[in-house]
Protein backbone atom coordinates (compact mmCIF):
# COMPACT_ATOMS: atom_id res chain seq x y z
CA UNK A 1 0.00 0.00 0.00
CA UNK A 2 1.34 3.23 -0.88
CA UNK A 3 2.12 5.80 1.84
CA UNK A 4 2.00 9.07 -0.75
CA UNK A 5 -0.60 11.49 -0.09
CA UNK A 6 -3.17 11.42 -3.01
CA UNK A 7 -3.09 15.57 -3.47
CA UNK A 8 -1.17 17.72 -2.07
CA UNK A 9 -2.11 21.01 -0.75
CA UNK A 10 0.16 24.28 -1.02
CA UNK A 11 -0.88 27.22 0.57
CA UNK A 12 1.50 30.45 1.03
CA UNK A 13 1.37 32.44 4.25
CA UNK A 14 2.44 36.01 5.77
CA UNK A 15 1.63 37.33 9.10
CA UNK A 16 -2.10 35.67 8.99
CA UNK A 17 -1.72 33.76 12.13
CA UNK A 18 -5.29 34.88 13.29
CA UNK A 19 -6.66 33.41 10.03
CA UNK A 20 -4.22 30.19 9.07
CA UNK A 21 -6.09 28.07 11.89
CA UNK A 22 -9.40 28.35 10.16
CA UNK A 23 -8.19 27.73 7.01
CA UNK A 24 -6.09 24.65 8.53
CA UNK A 25 -8.81 23.34 10.55
CA UNK A 26 -10.90 23.23 7.00
CA UNK A 27 -8.57 21.01 5.71
CA UNK A 28 -8.31 18.25 8.28
CA UNK A 29 -12.27 18.59 8.39
CA UNK A 30 -12.31 17.31 4.41
CA UNK A 31 -13.97 13.72 3.95
CA UNK A 32 -10.81 12.84 2.62
CA UNK A 33 -7.35 12.35 4.67
CA UNK A 34 -5.28 11.05 2.39
CA UNK A 35 -3.64 14.84 1.78
CA UNK A 36 -0.60 16.59 2.49
CA UNK A 37 -0.55 19.95 3.37
CA UNK A 38 2.70 22.44 2.94
CA UNK A 39 2.75 25.65 4.36
CA UNK A 40 5.35 27.61 2.47
CA UNK A 41 5.75 30.25 5.28
CA UNK A 42 7.53 33.93 4.28
CA UNK A 43 9.37 34.25 7.48
CA UNK A 44 6.16 35.86 9.66
CA UNK A 45 6.77 37.31 12.60
CA UNK A 46 3.46 37.07 14.06
CA UNK A 47 2.58 33.91 15.76
CA UNK A 48 1.69 31.92 12.06
CA UNK A 49 4.08 29.49 12.72
CA UNK A 50 3.10 28.49 16.38
CA UNK A 51 -0.18 27.63 15.08
CA UNK A 52 0.67 25.40 12.49
CA UNK A 53 3.09 23.87 14.80
CA UNK A 54 0.07 23.14 17.24
CA UNK A 55 -2.07 21.11 14.70
CA UNK A 56 0.45 18.18 15.66
CA UNK A 57 -0.68 16.76 12.58
CA UNK A 58 2.35 14.69 10.77
CA UNK A 59 0.15 16.00 7.24
CA UNK A 60 1.20 19.22 7.75
CA UNK A 61 4.52 20.59 6.66
CA UNK A 62 5.65 24.22 7.40
CA UNK A 63 8.69 24.99 5.15
CA UNK A 64 10.22 28.41 5.81
CA UNK A 65 10.90 30.14 2.45
CA UNK A 66 11.99 34.20 1.79
CA UNK A 67 9.91 35.15 -1.36
CA UNK A 68 11.02 38.39 -1.44
CA UNK A 69 7.21 39.46 -1.64
CA UNK A 70 6.33 37.37 -4.69
CA UNK A 71 3.58 35.10 -3.92
CA UNK A 72 4.41 32.62 -6.68
CA UNK A 73 7.73 31.99 -5.43
CA UNK A 74 6.47 30.26 -2.69
CA UNK A 75 3.47 28.20 -4.49
CA UNK A 76 6.61 27.42 -6.85
CA UNK A 77 8.54 25.86 -3.86
CA UNK A 78 5.59 24.05 -2.32
CA UNK A 79 5.17 22.16 -5.47
CA UNK A 80 9.15 21.73 -5.39
CA UNK A 81 8.45 19.73 -2.37
CA UNK A 82 5.03 18.47 -3.14
CA UNK A 83 4.79 14.26 -3.47
CA UNK A 84 1.33 13.83 -4.53
CA UNK A 85 0.37 13.62 -8.25
CA UNK A 86 -2.27 16.24 -7.66
CA UNK A 87 -1.99 19.72 -6.43
CA UNK A 88 -4.41 22.05 -4.88
CA UNK A 89 -4.30 25.76 -3.57
CA UNK A 90 -5.39 27.95 -0.80
CA UNK A 91 -4.57 30.77 0.22
CA UNK A 92 -4.32 30.64 3.96
CA UNK A 93 -7.09 33.48 4.57
CA UNK A 94 -9.45 31.30 2.61
CA UNK A 95 -11.29 27.81 3.63
CA UNK A 96 -12.93 25.05 1.98
CA UNK A 97 -15.91 22.89 2.78
CA UNK A 98 -15.56 19.16 3.71
CA UNK A 99 -16.23 17.77 0.62
CA UNK A 100 -14.14 19.92 -1.68
CA UNK A 101 -11.31 17.33 -2.01
CA UNK A 102 -13.39 14.78 -2.90
CA UNK A 103 -15.03 16.18 -5.00
CA UNK A 104 -11.77 17.03 -6.66
CA UNK A 105 -10.43 14.25 -6.51
CA UNK A 106 -13.41 12.57 -8.31
CA UNK A 107 -13.04 14.59 -11.25
CA UNK A 108 -9.19 14.24 -11.63
CA UNK A 109 -9.66 10.30 -11.36
CA UNK A 110 -12.23 10.68 -14.48
CA UNK A 111 -9.29 11.89 -17.09
CA UNK A 112 -9.14 15.65 -16.02
CA UNK A 113 -6.05 17.69 -15.90
CA UNK A 114 -7.57 20.73 -14.03
CA UNK A 115 -10.43 21.28 -12.42
CA UNK A 116 -12.21 24.87 -10.85
CA UNK A 117 -15.14 24.60 -8.53
CA UNK A 118 -17.67 27.67 -7.37
CA UNK A 119 -16.83 30.06 -4.54
CA UNK A 120 -18.75 31.57 -2.01
CA UNK A 121 -17.20 35.23 -1.55
CA UNK A 122 -17.09 36.71 1.77
CA UNK A 123 -16.97 40.10 2.77
CA UNK A 124 -15.79 41.17 6.00
CA UNK A 125 -19.05 42.87 6.79
CA UNK A 126 -20.77 39.76 6.40
CA UNK A 127 -22.20 39.99 2.67
CA UNK A 128 -22.16 36.81 0.75
CA UNK A 129 -21.99 36.18 -2.72
CA UNK A 130 -21.51 32.88 -4.90
CA UNK A 131 -19.61 32.45 -7.92
CA UNK A 132 -19.99 29.93 -10.29
CA UNK A 133 -15.95 30.25 -12.64
CA UNK A 134 -16.21 29.08 -16.25
CA UNK A 135 -18.50 27.81 -17.87
CA UNK A 136 -15.87 25.58 -19.95
CA UNK A 137 -16.19 27.73 -23.12
CA UNK A 138 -15.12 30.33 -21.63
CA UNK A 139 -12.44 28.99 -20.72
CA UNK A 140 -10.26 28.58 -23.71
CA UNK A 141 -7.00 30.59 -24.44
CA UNK A 142 -8.84 33.03 -26.92
CA UNK A 143 -11.46 33.67 -24.34
CA UNK A 144 -9.21 33.83 -21.42
CA UNK A 145 -7.09 36.02 -23.28
CA UNK A 146 -9.78 38.37 -24.96
CA UNK A 147 -12.57 38.15 -22.48
CA UNK A 148 -10.85 37.72 -18.17
CA UNK A 149 -9.82 35.63 -16.23
CA UNK A 150 -12.79 33.31 -15.13
CA UNK A 151 -10.90 31.00 -12.90
CA UNK A 152 -10.03 31.02 -8.59
CA UNK A 153 -6.97 30.14 -7.31
CA UNK A 154 -7.89 28.38 -4.36
CA UNK A 155 -10.37 27.09 -6.48
CA UNK A 156 -8.12 24.96 -8.72
CA UNK A 157 -6.93 21.14 -8.29
CA UNK A 158 -4.33 20.20 -10.95
CA UNK A 159 -2.35 17.48 -11.95
CA UNK A 160 1.50 18.19 -10.77
CA UNK A 161 2.29 16.90 -14.52
CA UNK A 162 0.70 19.51 -15.77
CA UNK A 163 2.03 22.14 -13.67
CA UNK A 164 5.69 21.41 -14.45
CA UNK A 165 4.25 21.19 -17.93
CA UNK A 166 4.26 24.69 -18.61
CA UNK A 167 6.73 25.98 -16.08
CA UNK A 168 4.22 26.86 -12.84
CA UNK A 169 3.59 30.18 -11.72
CA UNK A 170 5.87 33.12 -13.32
CA UNK A 171 8.10 34.55 -10.38
CA UNK A 172 7.75 37.90 -12.74
CA UNK A 173 7.93 40.79 -10.44
CA UNK A 174 5.56 42.71 -13.05
CA UNK A 175 2.63 39.96 -12.37
CA UNK A 176 1.97 40.13 -9.34
CA UNK A 177 -1.57 39.15 -8.75
CA UNK A 178 -1.76 38.18 -12.19
CA UNK A 179 0.46 35.14 -11.93
CA UNK A 180 -2.50 32.91 -11.47
CA UNK A 181 -4.24 34.91 -14.87
CA UNK A 182 -0.52 33.81 -17.03
CA UNK A 183 -0.79 30.33 -15.36
CA UNK A 184 -4.26 29.47 -16.78
CA UNK A 185 -3.39 31.22 -20.46
CA UNK A 186 -0.42 29.02 -20.52
CA UNK A 187 -2.56 25.79 -19.69
CA UNK A 188 -5.05 26.38 -22.05
CA UNK A 189 -2.67 27.49 -24.80
CA UNK A 190 -1.22 24.12 -25.19
CA UNK A 191 -4.61 22.88 -25.71
CA UNK A 192 -5.31 21.39 -22.01
CA UNK A 193 -9.55 22.15 -21.45
CA UNK A 194 -10.42 23.02 -17.71
CA UNK A 195 -13.40 21.07 -16.24
CA UNK A 196 -15.94 23.50 -14.06
CA UNK A 197 -17.61 22.01 -10.84
CA UNK A 198 -21.05 24.26 -10.19
CA UNK A 199 -21.05 23.10 -6.43
CA UNK A 200 -19.44 25.84 -3.79
CA UNK A 201 -16.94 24.19 -2.03
CA UNK A 202 -15.24 26.84 -0.48
CA UNK A 203 -14.89 30.34 0.48
CA UNK A 204 -12.94 33.48 -0.25
CA UNK A 205 -12.32 35.79 2.04
CA UNK A 206 -12.38 39.25 1.23
CA UNK A 207 -10.97 41.54 4.53
CA UNK A 208 -9.66 44.56 5.73
CA UNK A 209 -5.59 43.93 4.03
CA UNK A 210 -7.59 44.26 0.42
CA UNK A 211 -6.51 47.88 0.28
CA UNK A 212 -8.11 50.61 -2.98
CA UNK A 213 -4.63 50.38 -4.22
CA UNK A 214 -4.52 46.33 -5.17
CA UNK A 215 -6.96 47.20 -7.67
CA UNK A 216 -4.89 49.60 -9.61
CA UNK A 217 -1.68 46.96 -8.87
CA UNK A 218 -3.73 44.13 -10.22
CA UNK A 219 -4.48 46.24 -13.80
CA UNK A 220 -1.00 46.86 -14.39
CA UNK A 221 0.06 43.28 -13.70
CA UNK A 222 -2.73 41.96 -16.13
CA UNK A 223 -2.09 44.59 -18.61
CA UNK A 224 1.64 43.10 -18.35
CA UNK A 225 0.60 39.36 -19.06
CA UNK A 226 -1.63 41.08 -21.94
CA UNK A 227 0.96 42.55 -23.37
CA UNK A 228 3.29 39.36 -23.15
CA UNK A 229 1.11 37.24 -24.80
CA UNK A 230 -0.46 39.74 -27.46
CA UNK A 231 3.13 40.13 -28.75
CA UNK A 232 4.08 36.84 -28.27
CA UNK A 233 1.11 34.38 -29.55
CA UNK A 234 -0.82 36.44 -31.53
CA UNK A 235 -0.52 38.10 -35.19
CA UNK A 236 -0.46 41.72 -35.59
CA UNK A 237 -3.88 41.50 -37.77
CA UNK A 238 -6.59 44.14 -37.98
CA UNK A 239 -8.92 41.83 -36.02
CA UNK A 240 -6.64 41.10 -33.14
CA UNK A 241 -5.70 44.57 -32.92
CA UNK A 242 -9.50 45.53 -32.37
CA UNK A 243 -9.60 42.69 -30.07
CA UNK A 244 -6.68 44.30 -28.39
CA UNK A 245 -7.98 47.18 -28.05
CA UNK A 246 -11.38 45.97 -26.38
CA UNK A 247 -9.55 43.89 -24.02
CA UNK A 248 -7.60 46.69 -22.49
CA UNK A 249 -10.84 48.52 -22.26
CA UNK A 250 -12.37 45.40 -20.26
CA UNK A 251 -9.21 45.63 -17.65
CA UNK A 252 -9.63 49.55 -17.22
CA UNK A 253 -13.10 48.77 -16.28
CA UNK A 254 -12.37 45.43 -13.93
CA UNK A 255 -10.44 48.05 -12.26
CA UNK A 256 -12.54 50.96 -11.81
CA UNK A 257 -15.62 48.65 -10.73
CA UNK A 258 -13.12 46.91 -8.07
CA UNK A 259 -12.60 50.52 -7.04
CA UNK A 260 -16.14 51.53 -7.06
CA UNK A 261 -17.36 48.16 -4.93
CA UNK A 262 -14.93 50.00 -2.43
CA UNK A 263 -16.75 53.04 -2.69
CA UNK A 264 -13.36 54.85 -4.00
CA UNK A 265 -15.81 56.67 -6.71
CA UNK A 266 -13.02 59.60 -7.34
CA UNK A 267 -10.76 56.61 -8.37
CA UNK A 268 -13.52 54.76 -10.03
CA UNK A 269 -14.00 57.74 -12.12
CA UNK A 270 -10.17 57.70 -14.14
CA UNK A 271 -10.56 53.70 -14.97
CA UNK A 272 -14.02 53.63 -15.90
CA UNK A 273 -13.80 56.61 -18.44
CA UNK A 274 -10.70 54.92 -19.55
CA UNK A 275 -12.34 52.07 -20.50
CA UNK A 276 -15.19 54.17 -22.72
CA UNK A 277 -12.12 56.17 -24.34
CA UNK A 278 -10.62 52.78 -25.43
CA UNK A 279 -14.21 50.89 -26.47
CA UNK A 280 -17.29 52.75 -26.28
CA UNK A 281 -19.32 50.59 -27.85
CA UNK A 282 -20.25 48.53 -24.59
CA UNK A 283 -23.28 49.23 -22.45
CA UNK A 284 -21.80 48.11 -19.16
CA UNK A 285 -19.11 50.50 -19.01
CA UNK A 286 -21.94 53.01 -19.57
CA UNK A 287 -23.93 52.34 -16.56
CA UNK A 288 -21.07 51.67 -14.83
CA UNK A 289 -20.11 55.06 -14.78
CA UNK A 290 -23.98 56.08 -14.19
CA UNK A 291 -23.84 54.18 -11.01
CA UNK A 292 -20.73 55.62 -9.96
CA UNK A 293 -22.26 59.32 -10.37
CA UNK A 294 -24.92 58.25 -8.21
CA UNK A 295 -22.87 56.50 -5.35
CA UNK A 296 -20.66 59.87 -5.38
CA UNK A 297 -23.64 61.90 -4.59
CA UNK A 298 -24.83 59.40 -1.95
CA UNK A 299 -21.06 59.26 0.19
CA UNK A 300 -21.70 63.61 -0.30
CA UNK A 301 -25.11 63.61 1.28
Amino acid sequence: MSTLPCISIIIPTYNQGHLIGECLESIRSQTVSDWEAIVVNNFSDDNTEQIVENFQDSRIRLLRFRNHGVIAASRNEGVKQAKAPFLAFLDSDDVWYPTKVEKALEAMQVGHEIICHAEKWVHQDGAKRVFKYGPAIRASYSHLLFDGNCLSTSAVTMSKGLFKAVGGFSEKHAYITAEDYDLWLNITRIGTSIYFIDNVLGEYRLHGENQSSAAERNYRAIMEVLKFHFSTHMQPTIINRIKIQRRFALAAYGCGRSLQAQKHYKLAYRWLIKSIYLWPFTTKQWAALVLNILGSIRSVN
